[in-house]
């Protein structure tokens, strides 16, 4: 993959060499762009079929040797793993980045070792947290979250000031506590030397940074670039068949004359007998060639220009098979970027390097006590942001709707036996008439009374000893009552 110059898509070239067990056709999903195709070193007619918006190529073997250029424009940071319809079962990728661009994470892939997350180690964690602490012990916190912002920005650029740091906090830190001695002495010029040291490496680095910010093309990833010029060796002509039998001819004794001419005349006589049989073998390798070949009068893409440069490459590999949906998610840093990034690391160390001499920061309107939680919240926020998962909807088709629809809204599948009345009880008297309804009930289902208007409606109905909350009653008169599932007992 090479991004472009301006970081608006990448061209593409793929080399795929293996088998396919199913379909006849190589298709590349959407948003690539496919641009031309080679199969087996013959190029490939591209086209799209009517009812899929997919360019793609007819394969015609089982056994594939393929080489595709494409374009895909559609977003910088999300890339197709593969690109093609098709499931991998082993994939690997170089990433060519222009000068000015670098990788700050990647994910999607499981080897990515050349990001900027990817450096750092428990190690590096340790000792910038430890120089931040010792930093704000020393002077204030605010000049803690200077050297922990600092420290992490320049810690992993190559000719940045990093050990020395602790040279010169650890004397700093001892002339603070050391009476008058000649101990306190050799920490004093352990101190100066220490900074002279810092000044000697922090000068060129941000030499260097400004440098590299304003003209990114100065910063040399190899000590030697190379580049493919698309030629290759020659062999020499082969010598004809004529000429060596000639010079051999001429090189032989002539009593060897006589059995080269015997040899000659049985070999001519030889290729009459096999010239009929060379011919038909012929005729069928050309029948077969034409099966093969494609319209001798389409135009055949020839797609997008390849790129020739080599700057900046990061390889990428999975460990297992690889979908066709899965793609590879890149977190890049423009030119604008990292020339701000520069910037910001060389007033960082200048900043940095004067609080160690004795130059106070001005104060921040911040409490001291939220400092740890500042410093805390400075370390964790951004790493936070970084692995976050990604958020994703995905708007369901039409069909999928109907179906959880009709799930939602399907009847219970006990209906209509849901509920069942296994014992009633009915008391007479000359002012009253009181029923009693055992009920047992599967769903939550409404249930039908033995009470219907204008015949007979009860006063009060009790469930369970509480009155009833859902009674309802029909058009023709039928009483009904609302029950979850379970055993009640109603009252009328």
């Amino acid at each position: 993959l090479w991004l472009d110059f301006d970081g608006k898509g990448y061209t593409i070239q793929d080399h795929v060499n293996g088998s396919m067990t199913r379909g006849w056709r190589l298709e590349m999903n959407a948003p690539m762009l496919l641009g031309q195709a080679t199969l087996d070193g013959q190029p490939q007619f591209v086209t799209t079929r009517t009812d899929a918006d997919k360019p793609g190529f007819e394969v015609r073997r089982g056994q594939i040797t393929l080489t595709a250029d494409s374009r895909y424009e559609a977003s910088r940071s999300r890339v197709p793993a593969v690109g093609w319809d098709q499931d991998f079962q082993q994939v690997g990728a170089t990433l060519h980045l222009p000068p000015g661009w670098k990788l700050f994470a990647a994910s999607g892939a499981d080897n990515v070792p050349d990001t900027w997350l990817k450096r750092w180690t428990l190690l590096d964690i340790f000792l910038v947290l430890i120089a931040a602490l010792a930093v704000r012990g020393l002077w204030q916190w605010q000049a803690g979250l200077l050297a922990l912002v600092a420290l992490a920005l320049i810690w992993h650029e190559p000719g940045a000031p990093r050990a020395i740091w602790l040279h010169v906090l650890a004397p700093i830190a001892l002339l603070r506590v050391l009476p008058e001695s000649w101990f306190r002495t050799v920490a004093a010029w352990y101190r100066n030397l220490a900074l002279l040291s810092l000044v000697l490496i922090a000068v060129p680095f941000m030499v260097n940074q400004v440098r590299i910010g304003l003209y990114p093309q100065l910063d040399t990833p190899y000590d030697t670039v190379s580049y493919d010029m698309g030629v290759t060796p020659q062999a020499p002509p082969p010598m004809p068949a004529e000429m060596s039998a000639t010079s051999e001819m001429m090189a032989a004794p002539e009593a060897a004359m006589e059995s080269i001419g015997d040899a000659a005349g049985q070999a001519v006589r030889g290729g009459k007998r096999l010239l009929k049989a060379a011919m038909s073998e012929k005729e069928v390798a050309q029948a077969r060639a034409q099966l093969e070949e494609i319209d001798p009068d389409a135009l055949v893409q020839t797609g997008p220009g390849l790129p020739n440069w080599q700057w900046r490459q990061i390889p990428l590999g999975w460990n297992g098979p690889v979908q066709r949906d899965q793609e590879l998610t890149l977190t890049l840093l423009s030119p604008a970027m990292n020339l701000f990034l520069n910037a910001a690391r060389v007033l960082l160390v200048v900043a940095l390097a004067l609080v160690m001499i004795g130059q106070r920061l001005p104060k921040w309107p911040l409490p001291s006590r939220n400092a740890a939680a500042l410093l805390a919240l400075a370390v964790i926020l951004p790493v936070l942001l970084l692995h976050a998962p990604q958020a994703r909807a995905d708007i369901p088709n039409p069909a999928l709707l109907e179906e959880l629809k009709v799930r939602l809204t399907a009847a219970p599948e006990c209906q209509p036996e849901c509920a069942q009345v296994p014992r009633l009880r009915v008391e007479l008297q000359p002012d009253s008439v009181t029923v009693r309804v055992e009920i047992h009930a599967l769903e939550d289902t409404a249930v039908p009374l033995p009470a219907r208007a204008p015949l007979w409606l009860p006063t009060e109905v009790l469930v369970d000893g509480a009155p009833a909350a859902g009674l309802q009653r029909s058009n023709d008169g039928q009483l009904w009552i609302r029950l979850e599932p379970g055993e009640s007992l109603c009252k009328l």
